[in-house]
């Protein structure tokens, strides 16, 4: 969605570029409106990404489990969850700007005090030194609402993935005593519906769960913390391609010997770019790709 791109760009693409110069952190070349800006946006995009989340967990649950049509829950519940969660993004995102709540912390400008160490909230402050910026309360009432918003999705989310898998798999029992051909019809498409479920819960748990417990436990600068900081978002990058996976699979079969990869350029830039029965023929005639894959060939010949 596009708060997955607001939350991936601003705070974790452009990083410390964008906090106040000299602060001493590697890459700064900002100012106090740089940084604000890049708290901003974070707090924009980070509650709408973990809402849409939920919405796509629900809006499964309501097609497999209980019988909606897409167009009903168009209708009853997509509609007027685009606004609900730009209300609340937007109010969640602009309240800190007024109590001078955004500053550098760590690799980016989040709502903390500053200096960090300062003033008495949850996570660094030492209740001794006075705060320049910020305010203590503010910065623990914002890392409450981040918290309780993921352990609300990580609940919702696996408990609806677990209760599709389930109702598929009772509907695939319930149809194997009428037909051996339906019972496989049914198996395959419980099949396929489990396999999109586990997958999308993967990913969520791999760029949502595990990155923040990570950062909030782990030491600052080792591996596992940098590895953190790259697959936080990645979340909507990992759901788009589980979402074109099946279109991915379908290309495959209409187009004999296209790869997986190429199927994805071809599905989601051949209808843009080009016709997507002649993406694979344009990159032919594209001299790099051509260059590369004579020198694949020339090392498969070589003995």
């Amino acid at each position: 969605s596009l708060y997955d791109v607001i939350w991936s760009f601003f705070p974790w693409f452009m990083g410390s570029w964008l906090m106040p110069a000299g602060t001493g952190h590697w890459g700064a070349n900002g100012n106090t409106q740089t940084c604000t800006m890049q708290g901003f946006f974070f707090w924009l995009g980070v509650p709408g990404a973990q809402y849409y989340q939920i919405l796509l967990s629900l809006h499964t649950l309501l097609l497999v489990t209980f019988r909606w049509k897409t167009s009903d829950f168009e209708k009853k519940i997509e509609r007027h969850s685009h606004k609900v969660i730009f209300a609340v993004a937007l109010v969640l995102a602009t309240v800190p700007i007024f109590f001078e709540g955004y500053n550098p912390e760590c690799s980016t400008c989040l709502p903390a005090p500053l200096p960090i160490w300062c003033g008495d909230w949850i996570f660094w402050g030492d209740g001794e030194t006075e705060c320049i910026r910020g305010n203590p309360t503010l910065s623990t009432a914002y890392y409450t609402i981040y918290l309780t918003n993921l352990s609300i999705m990580g609940v919702f989310c696996t408990c609806s993935m677990i209760q599709v898998y389930f109702s598929v798999r009772g509907q695939e029992d319930r149809n194997a005593r009428y037909s051996f051909r339906c019972s496989n019809s049914h198996r395959e498409k419980s099949r396929r519906i489990r396999r999109t479920m586990i997958l999308y819960t993967f990913g969520f748990y791999l760029c949502w769960v595990v990155p923040s417990f990570i950062i909030h436990f782990a030491q600052q600068g080792t591996p596992i913390m940098i590895m953190s900081y790259i697959l936080l978002p990645f979340q909507g990058f990992f759901n788009l391609m589980i979402f074109l996976a099946p279109k991915c699979a379908k290309y495959q079969k209409t187009n004999p010997g296209t790869s997986l990869v190429m199927a994805y350029i071809c599905i989601i830039f051949g209808k843009i770019s080009i016709p997507c029965n002649r993406c694979y023929a344009w990159l032919l005639r594209n001299e790099t790709f051509e260059a590369i894959r004579r020198r694949s060939s020339h090392r498969i010949q070589s003995p």
